[in-house]
């Protein structure tokens, strides 16, 4: 069926259109001559919001596809094994696909209050887990490693430990899903937008000027180190042997100031510990 261009409907909307016919030309070639994906029916592979144009943002959050889990399993019970096997497994137990051309016949779409109240589309995407030590001490590197995007895991995790056990729910702070961006994080809230953890936490604001610079998820992550990025003091993870800074989801009451107070540290701390209130109210 050939579609036309009219300027009376959005030019994404158009292109979506054209797409969408195009895939299902190619789909039902697929089916016609046995042709397969990567792994069989599906191509598995992430839907990273932040590099798709906007049509791919839509279809891969609000259109009513099918998600598919490529192994079976929960992550969580293989976190802490790092060996080639269960790394092997923690990999496909992470790796989703969303089919997006059953939509096409049907345009079913879900509602803002369908990706509010479950974590099933977010999770589709921020699924990952932890690789170990991944130090590189040739290239001065240091730290955890970190696979994909794990904030769902991170996020059972603070569970575990009693953070945050009743807010499991991505909405519950991201409240606007069409800001799933820097901005809209910790760090980002430091640097002029307005979710901040003391959106929340507003008595455990900090106080006095030695930790102005020092992000709430540096101290309180529970297994990443810290860098310096932009000013600020931020957890950091490595990825494909570069440090990044990472938005961590997983934390801890319990503070280790060791973390940035030790001899060499890269973020400019005292080695010295002053006592003193770090937050507004104790």
């Amino acid at each position: 069926m050939a579609l036309r261009y009219s300027c009376f409907e959005p030019f994404w909307l158009f292109v979506s259109q054209k797409l969408c016919s195009l895939r299902q030309t190619a789909r039902g070639n697929r089916q016609r001559h046995g042709w397969q994906g990567l792994h069989g029916q599906r191509e598995f592979r992430c839907a990273r919001l932040r590099t798709l144009p906007y049509p791919d943002q839509l279809r891969a959050c609000y259109w009513n596809s099918k998600i598919t889990q490529k192994q079976e399993g929960n992550v969580l019970d293989l976190w802490t094994l790092f060996d080639a096997d269960s790394d092997k497994a923690k990999g496909a137990m992470t790796e989703y696909s969303m089919d997006w051309t059953v939509n096409v016949a049907s345009h079913e779409f879900r509602s803002a209050e369908t990706l509010k109240s479950s974590n099933e589309v977010c999770s589709a995407c921020h699924i990952g887990y932890y690789q170990g030590d991944k130090s590189k001490p040739a290239l001065g590197l240091a730290g955890i490693g970190i696979r994909r995007h794990p904030q769902t895991q991170e996020l059972a995790l603070s569970a575990a430990r009693g953070v945050h056990e009743t807010m499991q729910i991505c909405t519950a702070c991201h409240a606007d899903t069409h800001e799933m961006v820097l901005k809209n994080t910790e760090m980002g809230g430091r640097t002029g937008s307005t979710l901040t953890c003391a959106t929340c936490h507003a008595d455990k604001a900090m106080t006095g000027e030695n930790h102005k610079t020092v992000t709430c998820q540096a101290c309180h992550d529970a297994e990443l180190g810290v860098h310096l990025d932009g000013g600020l003091v931020v957890p950091m993870a490595l990825k494909h042997s570069v440090e990044k800074s990472w938005p961590s989801h997983n934390l801890t009451t319990d503070v280790l100031c060791t973390k940035c107070h030790i001899a060499g540290n890269t973020v400019g701390a005292s080695v010295q510990v002053t006592p003193g209130p770090i937050h507004s109210k104790p």
